[in-house]
Parts: C-alpha cells; structure tokens; sequence
C-alpha cells in the first residue's frame, strides 16, 4: 500500500515536471528528485545491490522501508503542492519560450567579436590558473587560499562564465546575421570548466538546459539545419566523452587515499575474482554472470546512484535525535577545513576517516532528508514548498528581466542542482546563490547602460 503511494506520488511528480511544465528550474527539480528517490529504489530492488553513499542506522527492516518511503511520498507532494498553488495564485506564463524577443542591444553588433573573443580567453585563463593554483576544485582543500580569489575563481569558473555566454549566444541568435556556430564556444566553456573543477557533473549542467532551450524556441532563431544540428551533437558526444576520461583519470591521481567504495567492491570476494559462489537461492552464477552484474553496477553507480535523495532519507529517518534544533543547527553550519560536517556523523559516512586537511567531500542529505531531520511532516512540507517556489518564482523574476530563455533555463539548472544538494554549508549556497544574481544584476545593468547611452544620443540629435 505504501510503495504504491509512493511509486504515485512520484508519478505525479515526475509529469508535473515534464507534461507539465511552467519553469526550467522546476522541470530539472522534478526530474533529479525523481532519479534520487523512485528509480534508485526500483534500480536497487532489481538488481538487489548495495547503495553506495552510506545510509546510517538503517537496517533495512520492513517498518524502516514503510517510513523512508511515507516521507519520501510527503516530500514530493509538498513539491507538487508548491506547484499548484503558484499556478492557481500567480498563473504566470511559462518561462521555457519567448513569444515576441526584444532585439539584442544595439551596440551588441558593433563589439560582438570582442565579446565573443574576450570571453573565450578569459574562460580559459582562469580555468587553466585554477588547475594550476587549484583555487577551487571539487573534493579537494584549496591548495592556494587568498582572499577573494577562492571566490571569484570558484564563480566565475562554475557560473560566471556559463550565464555571460547563455546571455551573449540569445543576443547572437536574434541578430539579424547571426553566426550559430558561437555555440562551440559554449561547449568549450563546459568542457574546460569541468576539466578546471573536475567535476563530472558540470559539462551536463551547462550543456543540456542551454541545449533544451534552443530546441524549444527554434521556431525564433536562425534555421539551424539537421547537418548542422547532427554535427554539433556529434562533436557535443566526443567532448564529453574526451571529458569524462581525463577528469577521472586526474581525480584518480588527486583522490588518492580517500575511502570510496564502490558497490562491486562490497560484494563477497568471489565476486571480484570472477569466481563462482552460491546465492540465497542456492544457484551458481557463471563467470559471465557475474561481469554482467559487475556491469549493470557499476553503470547504475554512475548514472543512477549519483542522483541525491533515497540513501540520506535512509539515514535520517533512521536517526533516533531528530529535532527542529538539530535542524537549525544543520541549516547554520558553515564549512571548516579539516572539520566533518554533523550529517557525516547522522549518515556514519565513511568520509569521517579522510585526511580533512586535503579533501572535503561529504555525503549530502538532499532537501527531503534535510527537512526531516526536524524530525515534522509539517516542517518537511512547508520547506520543500518553500525551497520549490523559490526555484519557480527566482527564474521567473530573471526571465522578466532580461527577457532570454537561454539564462532562465541556465539559472534554473543552478538553482534547482543547489537545491537537489542541499543540507551542507548552506551559508555558503546563500553566499552563492547572492553572486549569481549579483551576476544577474551586471548582465541588466550591461545591457541597459547602453540603451540609455543610446537614448541620451538620440535626445541629442533632436
């Protein structure tokens, strides 16, 4: 009864998303929660393999399944709460198309090549200075910290860069000889960000919102032809997979010495050895059985098992001193170098026991987990309604702004991932969330400095 709750729950939650859409930040909301809690229970349950982020004090029993999954139905309804009420109380139109662009700047055509080319070297000076300093790099302690460098390298590098070209490519598309191929330049931005920071994740974060909003508004840019859209896609596939080696291979060399175990790391020895053994049922798996397992593993520990939600829901709801203070004290705690967080302790994980003066990777709660540590449903579903609008109502604000499609979709890339995420140092998401739209606030007043440049020239000449 309760998994058939929670398989419609998320259901629901999963076509309000994707049928019904209203925001870009709230489709990706949608469909990472989706990923992090329903299929990765269904995935585990097929295939019956362990999780690989650490679940705490829960042991598995029927009644901790029934709570994990009930709590997991209520964090999605709030969810999809938040998402009825602002349709009832605001009905704002969809932010995924542009009906009637304004046109780009009129200065845009005069120093667009500069633009283009002052972006494409700046993107790549800070993101070779940051491998080489290592300002900010995911998983690892600053190896050089001077104030506010950390900062800047860190934004610039996972954000600034993206939103300046999500901004500069709109304005390109609406000119009247638009160049499409400037896109390569955004997928440069991708690639050698996520090469700076190395991070997986941050070549699909960019890529794949700007992607989704120039196939929704086609209809108001330049024919982009099927060759040229097989060839960008093509070579879109050969960056990534270029990408994800090297990035790996270069954690592999950083990483060293942290405890990461991986499922088919955790399985009996004669897994790993590729001998037989016997199951509970008492039938023997063939070596190719079991490299099949071993395969089906190790691609749902990367594109299943990397979504955040189920195994913190595990862990918190399992935790026995659950309180609206350890709440506050969890939404107040600011990161420390060679300090663990408080939910590294709720979770047992086994990033506790790494050197802490040289790595900070932590596992992440999510917002479900995160709310319910207050140990109320009604906390849990006033905060997941409130964390949901601010996703629907902060990309709305930015698309009535700046009026282009490209930036709302990256923004709500952002501030839906930061949100997926959440429940470690949440002071430092406030403070980033705050560059973005210091960035946000540049890009407006960039563009309308000039127009009342252009407005004082034309009162002029009257």
């Amino acid at each position: 009864m309760i998994y058939s709750f929670y398989s419609f729950a998320y259901l629901v939650l999963l076509i309000s998303g994707t049928f019904w859409k209203i925001t870009y930040g709230y489709v990706f909301l949608a469909i990472m929660v989706w990923l992090g809690f329903w299929l990765k229970t269904v995935v585990h349950l097929l295939f019956n393999y362990p999780f690989i982020e650490p679940t705490g004090l829960f042991k598995g029993t029927s009644e901790e399944w029934d709570s994990v999954l009930f709590i997991a139905s209520i964090g999605a309804t709030g969810i999809i709460i938040a998402r009825i009420f602002f349709s009832v109380c605001f009905s704002s139109r969809s932010t995924l198309t542009v009906e009637e662009p304004a046109p780009p700047p009129w200065w845009y055509k005069y120093y667009k090549t500069s633009l283009w080319f002052v972006l494409a070297v700046s993107m790549i000076a800070f993101s070779v200075t940051n491998i080489y300093f290592s300002f900010q790099q995911i998983g690892l302690v600053p190896k050089t910290i001077i104030w506010p460098l950390n900062a800047i390298f860190s934004w610039l590098i996972s954000t600034g860069f993206a939103m300046t070209g999500a901004t500069l490519l709109w304005w390109e598309f609406l000119s009247k000889k638009a160049n499409s191929n400037v896109i390569y330049i955004i997928l440069l931005e991708a690639a050698i960000s996520s090469i700076s920071l190395l991070s997986r994740g941050l070549f699909i974060f960019h890529i794949t919102p700007l992607y989704f909003s120039v196939f929704l508004n086609r209809k108001l840019i330049p024919p982009l032809g099927l060759k040229w859209t097989a060839t960008l896609l093509s070579f879109t596939t050969i960056v990534f997979l270029s990408c994800y080696p090297l990035i790996n291979s270069i954690r592999d060399s950083e990483y060293s010495g942290v405890a990461m175990t991986m499922p088919w790391q955790m399985e009996k020895k004669s897994l790993i050895d590729g001998k037989e053994y016997t199951t509970d049922a008492g039938t023997y798996l063939t070596e190719t059985g079991i490299n099949l397992k071993k395969s089906i593993m190790k691609l749902a520990a990367f594109s299943v098992d990397r979504w955040i939600g189920l195994e913190g829901l595990m862990a918190s709801s399992a935790y026995p001193e659950k309180s609206p203070s350890l709440l506050f004290k969890l939404a107040t705690e600011k990161a420390e170098i060679g300090k663990a967080s408080i939910f590294q302790d709720i979770a047992l994980s086994h990033y506790r026991f790494m050197d802490m003066r040289k790595f900070s990777f932590a596992s992440l709660p999510g917002p479900i987990s995160f709310f319910y540590l207050s140990n109320s449903l009604w906390i849990l579903v006033g905060g997941m309604i409130f964390v949901t609008l601010f996703v629907i109502t902060s990309e709305i604000l930015i698309y009535k702004i700046l009026k282009n499609p490209f930036l709302a979709a990256l923004w709500g890339s952002i501030v839906s991932t930061a949100i997926a995420q959440l429940g470690i140092n949440t002071p430092g998401l406030v403070i980033h969330l705050l560059l973005c739209s210091i960035g946000i606030l540049t890009l407006f007043l960039f563009q309308n400095s000039f127009f009342i440049t252009r407005f004082r020239i034309g009162k002029h000449a009257d």
